[in-house]
């Protein structure tokens, strides 16, 4: 019978500045910019390897933040786009604010679990005063790579409810594949 793991690891009130490296190290790409985070992992692998385990690996987190800052998005851009445009605003300009740029956040809430090493995205939004957003997906950790997607809605002023706007993706996750629904 191989060995068997079982973890538990709580990280409170970390700053994502200092998380940075850890992140890159392990070839993610530098999304959070700024903010407190709160990180609470219970996982269970077994196996003879560290690569093994990571493929085994099966359990649960959740993650929390305040004052985020995000990178690879500007739902502020965004949000000024439909409100001088609402009816027509132009493809190009859409993309590069849902592409691009970073947004700050009051609250982050994550969620997944975790199944043969992938990560599957429960129940995961970060809102601001510039917008929300909702993520859904999965990591797969051994494999290094992801398929997402991101459901932005930015606050417009004048209008109750903007139109959500989707990027999906997919990929490596060091560099993947992004791609904005405008439809």
């Amino acid at each position: 019978t191989p060995p068997a793991l079982t973890a538990s690891f709580r990280l409170d009130q970390a700053k994502a500045a200092a998380l940075a490296p850890v992140f890159a190290a392990a070839g993610a790409p530098p999304l959070l910019i700024s903010g407190d985070l709160t990180f609470g992992v219970d996982v269970t692998a077994s196996g003879y390897t560290a690569k093994t385990w990571e493929a085994t690996l099966g359990g649960a987190m959740t993650a929390s933040g305040a004052d985020i800052k995000v990178s690879g998005i500007d739902l502020a851009k965004l949000g000024k786009i439909l409100e001088k445009a609402p009816h027509k605003p132009r493809s190009a300009d859409l993309r590069a604010a849902l592409l691009s740029g970073a947004t700050g956040f009051t609250a982050m809430t994550i969620s997944g679990n975790f199944v043969n090493g992938a990560l599957n995205l429960g129940s995961s939004t970060l809102t601001g005063k510039a917008g929300s957003i909702n993520l859904s997906g999965s990591i797969d950790l051994p494999d290094r790579s992801l398929t997402a997607v991101v459901k932005a809605q930015p606050t417009v002023p004048g209008y109750r409810s903007a139109p959500a706007l989707t990027v999906a993706l997919s990929g490596p996750w060091a560099k993947p594949k992004r791609e904005a629904d405008l439809a």
